[in-house]
Formats: structure tokens, C-alpha cells, sequence
């Protein structure tokens, strides 16, 4: 697979996503006293939330930029000298 995708599937497998996440509570578990078993019961609902807040975010712009889309269509209709500026 490509490095940069332009599908809806993960770029990364999930062995490589258990890896990375394995080193980064290795490195995490030297810095504080870290109980993997209690990350890890609340670390997919957070995964899911960022998902969550990703998508809004790429839902958000398309809505702003369908709006200034909308406003500048109007402003030509309006006022041709305004839409120029």
C-alpha cells in the first residue's frame, strides 16, 4: 500500500497499530507508574471519540466552506463590485 492514501482504509495494519501502541506505553511506563491493564480498558472509547472528533471537524469545514461557496454567489448577485474585492 502507498504511504499516503486517499481511501477510507487504515494506512497502518493492525499488527503495526499494536506495535506502536505497545512502544508508546513502554516509553509512557518511564516517565510515570503506568497500570496497562486500566489504559487499556478505557484507551478504545477514547480512540473512538477521536474518531468522532475528526470526523466532525472534516464536517465542519465542508459546511463552512460550502457557506463561503454560498455567501460569495450571493454577494455576485448582489453586488458584482463587492465579489471582486
Amino acid at each position: 500500500m502507498p504511504p499516503c492514501s486517499t481511501t477510507a482504509k487504515p494506512i497502518c495494519r493492525r499488527s503495526c497499530r499494536q506495535e506502536l501502541l505497545d512502544h508508546y506505553l513502554d516509553c509512557l511506563a518511564g516517565y510515570i507508574d503506568l497500570d496497562r491493564a486500566a489504559f487499556m480498558e478505557h484507551y478504545y472509547a477514547y480512540v473512538y471519540v477521536r474518531i468522532l472528533q475528526a470526523m466532525g471537524t472534516y464536517g465542519f469545514r465542508d459546511s463552512m466552506s460550502a457557506r463561503r461557496i454560498s455567501c460569495r454567489a450571493s454577494l455576485c448577485a448582489e453586488e458584482p463590485a463587492l465579489a471582486r474585492s
